[in-house]
C-alpha cells in the first residue's frame, strides 16, 4: 500500500509540472547564436517574457541550428542544480542543452572563470551556456514539450 501511494504521488506530481498530450507548452524560445541572446515568448500570445545573454558554440562545435522541441529529461540529473558541469541543464535535442557556465566541481567555489569571461562569445562546446539564474528560470518554467529554435542571425524564419 506505501508503495502504490508513493507512486500515485508521483503520477499527480508528474502531472502537475508536465504539460498534458496535445497541451500546448507555456514558453517558446529563441537562441540567436550570432548575437548569443536567448529570447523567452509567452506561446499563447507572443509577448517576451525574458531575454539572456548567452555563449553558444564555437567554430568547430558550432550549437545546432533548427527548430527543437525539448524532450523529457534523458537522466535524473537534468533539471537539477547540479549536471556535472554546470548547473540547471535542461536538453535541447541530443546531446545539447541549456545549462549554467562551467565549474570545475560540483562546487559554487570551483567556477570556471574562463566560462564566465566568455558569456555572450561563441565559447562553448555546442549548449547554450547561460548565467545560473537563467539556466534555472528555464529549468522551472520551460517544460518538456517547449518549442526551442536555434539561429545564426536575425532573418530566420518563425518556427
Amino acid at each position: 500500500m506505501k508503495q502504490l501511494t508513493k507512486a500515485l504521488l508521483l503520477l499527480i506530481c508528474a502531472a502537475m509540472c508536465i504539460p498534458a498530450l496535445g497541451e500546448e507548452a507555456t514558453y517558446s524560445i529563441d537562441v540567436d547564436c550570432y548575437n548569443n541572446i536567448v529570447t523567452v515568448y509567452r506561446a499563447s500570445d507572443g509577448a517576451v517574457v525574458r531575454q539572456m545573454i548567452c555563449s553558444s558554440g564555437s567554430g568547430a562545435s558550432p550549437s545546432p541550428q533548427g527548430n527543437y522541441v525539448m524532450p523529457e529529461p534523458y537522466n535524473r540529473r537534468e533539471r537539477k542544480e547540479w549536471y556535472i558541469f554546470g548547473k540547471y541543464a535542461s536538453r535541447i535535442w541530443g546531446n545539447y542543452l541549456f545549462h549554467s557556465y562551467l565549474f570545475n566541481a560540483e562546487d559554487d567555489a570551483t567556477v570556471n572563470q574562463e566560462s564566465v569571461i566568455s558569456m555572450g562569445t561563441n565559447a562553448s562546446h555546442g549548449c547554450i551556456r547561460l548565467y545560473i539564474d537563467d539556466a534555472k528560470w528555464i529549468s522551472e518554467n520551460c517544460l518538456p514539450g517547449t518549442k526551442v529554435r536555434l539561429f545564426w542571425g536575425s532573418t530566420q524564419e518563425l518556427y
